[in-house]
């Protein structure tokens, strides 16, 4: 019992000095160093459609309309880089309700934008800027290349088709790394599922020569490969968020994310995007509980959940 109290008091007084030394590492910067959490004083968003706001400020989702009139509400029903940009109290020029004299955001995306056209995004933003280390930049294409791609099918083979989604993947990488590198901070997302919209699954059933769905879901395994192999493996420059694991979890889960509908457009298929509204919906869909607009693309609650990764990575990543 005696050498058992000896050995307590040893061992307390072990741990004693560990906590001082530990304390004093702290106190001269060593591991306790606290991490500053990013601030970004402005957001650029690149890419296609889904990261659109025209001047006029439509979406290409279901836009949020007046209650009281048609007209339009450009900050509610956000996509998913304004639901970014509030999170760190920025704001888009192409909706700016305070009407600020310098909006913080700019967007360079387009209607039917491919990684070749992010690439020429690039170059134009750098013809006349650069990027500061307070830069937040958000990407997401791909999803354009992919249907092209399939649309090639079956005059190319599966194996050819998903050997060039492949490399359009890498090729996204590649610019994902050339803003990283020139100081920005880029917040990158996979392309969703193409095998799980609605398109795919009318594909399917209009196609029986191969699994529409099936092959569609291939061709975006291939290229989120692609991007995710060749991405600078480094968090203080890019953060990745996973729109595909997202879509898929989602699918299977509805109610775990708020959907009712996770399979048919809410948009009225005579209302072609960006001119669907709160107003222009099918009967019993509602911009929050229907994941899809139209065919290919979010509504405004897949926004919302793709927006809340995006918002939390660029929040925690340690950039």
């Amino acid at each position: 019992m005696k050498r058992f109290k000896q050995a307590a008091r040893h061992g307390v007084g072990a741990l004693m000095s560990v906590l001082v030394l530990g304390a004093s590492l702290a106190g001269c910067g060593g591991g306790g160093s606290q991490i500053q959490p990013f601030v970004p004083t402005g957001i650029i968003a690149f890419g296609d459609e889904t990261s659109v706001i025209t001047a006029q400020g439509n979406k290409y989702s279901e836009n949020a309309v007046s209650a009281t009139s048609t007209a339009l509400v450009c900050q509610n029903n956000p996509i998913w880089t304004q639901i970014v940009a509030t999170r760190f109290g920025l704001t888009f020029s192409e909706c700016n309700p305070n009407n600020l004299a310098v909006p913080q955001g700019q967007s360079f995306a387009q209607p039917g934008a491919t990684v070749a056209d992010f690439q020429h995004q690039l170059d134009v933003y750098f013809s006349t800027n650069a990027f500061s280390g307070t830069t937040l930049v958000t990407v997401l294409v791909g999803a354009n290349d992919i249907l092209a791609l399939y649309r090639q099918f079956p005059n190319l083979t599966v194996s050819s088709l998903e050997a060039a989604a492949t490399t359009a993947g890498a090729n996204l990488a590649t610019q994902v790394n050339r803003a990283a590198t020139a100081g920005a901070k880029v917040i990158i997302s996979t392309v969703p599922d193409q095998g799980l919209t609605p398109f795919a699954i009318s594909e399917t059933l209009v196609r029986t020569d191969y699994n529409r769905g099936q092959l569609l879901t291939q061709l975006t395994t291939a290229f989120n490969s692609g991007l995710r192999l060749n991405l600078i493996n480094d968090g203080h420059m890019i953060g990745l968020v996973l729109a595909d694991e997202m879509l898929d979890s989602a699918v299977k889960y509805p109610s775990a994310y708020g959907f009712k509908d996770v399979i048919d457009p809410a948009c009225l298929s005579t209302v072609a995007l960006p001119n669907c509204s709160d107003s222009t919906l099918v009967a019993g869909a509602t911009s929050s509980t229907w994941l899809w607009a139209d065919n290919l693309h979010f509504g405004a609650g897949g926004h919302r959940q793709l927006g809340n990764l995006a918002q939390a990575r660029a929040t925690n990543n340690p950039f």
